[in-house]
């Protein structure tokens, strides 16, 4: 049974480094190019990832709140928090730093795509993420 796609929520995951203005750029476009809600952001990134966002983008005076305020985005309508960042682990089940070998890349896309099939199962369409990736490394995990 299909769901009813206005009970869709459109969830961005970002898979993110060290240039966290990829989501911002990514909302902005979403919302006012494409004329797409996103309701939610979810990012998959390092514990060094995890230090950028939420030193740019997280908090009052962080670059989300500016884009939020700038473009009439009530607070709190997009949901995007530190809870909302998702930081890899290596293959012993650490936090990973960086992505630095062919097996972080293996670990990382499997987490990917299982925290992408978790979300399926808690009533977000997969046809309703929107992925992203910035920047080489990240983009090697993808592949």
């Amino acid at each position: 049974m299909r769901p009813n796609p206005s009970d869709l929520r459109n969830v961005l995951v970002a898979v993110s480094g060290h240039t966290p203005a990829i989501i911002t750029e990514t909302v902005w476009s979403l919302e006012r190019c494409l004329d797409t809600r996103v309701d939610e952001i979810r990012v998959i990134t390092t514990t060094q990832g995890l230090h950028t966002i939420a030193e740019r983008l997280l908090g009052a005076n962080g670059e989300f709140s500016r884009l939020c305020a700038d473009y009439g985005i009530p607070p709190g309508r997009i949901a995007f928090s530190e809870k909302s960042v998702f930081v890899l682990k290596d293959s012993r089940g650490r936090p990973l730093e960086d992505i630095r070998t062919g097996e972080d890349n293996l670990n990382a896309a499997n987490q990917v795509f299982s925290l992408i099939d978790e979300g399926r199962k808690y009533g977000v369409n997969v046809a309703a993420f929107k992925v992203l990736g910035a920047g080489g490394k990240a983009w090697k995990g993808l592949r």
